[in-house]
């Protein structure tokens, strides 16, 4: 049960750091590099986090078939503690400089929802979209039990 802790933790904050980078290259090709350095920012405060629990930045092997490579070190949980309170207030400039951004409005005002049909034609298939949702599921359920609670009742429906 502890391995699925830290599976969930560290695979939750790479997708994270997974989503910072989008946001920072995002900006960083509208023009705003203070986007770019601040979600680059942001990122490297979890990867200090990935340094001290797997002794590397990235590429770091630690989730392994059936558990983790070893137990985080002392001192980790309050370590993400403080990094994500850190995390927070870089997201929170984030979203200040992202919304008062007036080349981002315009790239992105009135663009049109992409439904299933359309992701299908353009070659992402009904699989890998229930796959992405069952894999939201298990996430949520893990941690769900983590908190000794039970899992959200939750109906997937994907509809043409």
């Amino acid at each position: 049960m502890r391995a699925t802790v830290i599976r969930v933790l560290l695979m939750e904050l790479n997708r994270i750091t997974s989503h910072l980078v989008c946001l920072a290259t995002g900006g960083n090709e509208l023009g705003a590099t203070t986007i770019m350095t601040v979600g680059f920012t942001a990122r490297e405060e979890i990867l200090k986090v990935f340094e001290l629990i797997t002794g590397l930045r990235m590429n770091h092997a630690f989730i392994r078939p059936g558990g983790v490579a070893q137990d985080i070190p002392p001192g980790a949980i309050d370590t993400i503690r403080e990094t994500l309170v850190t995390v927070r207030k870089f997201f929170k400039q984030l979203e200040d400089l992202m919304l008062a951004n007036p080349i981002l409005h315009l790239r992105l005002k009135e663009v049109g929802y992409l439904g299933l049909p359309g992701c299908i034609a353009r070659g992402a298939t009904e699989v890998e979209a229930l796959e992405n949702v069952r894999q939201a599921i298990r996430v949520h359920a893990a941690i769900a039990r983590l908190a000794s609670r039970e899992p959200p009742k939750v109906s997937v429906e994907i509809s043409a």
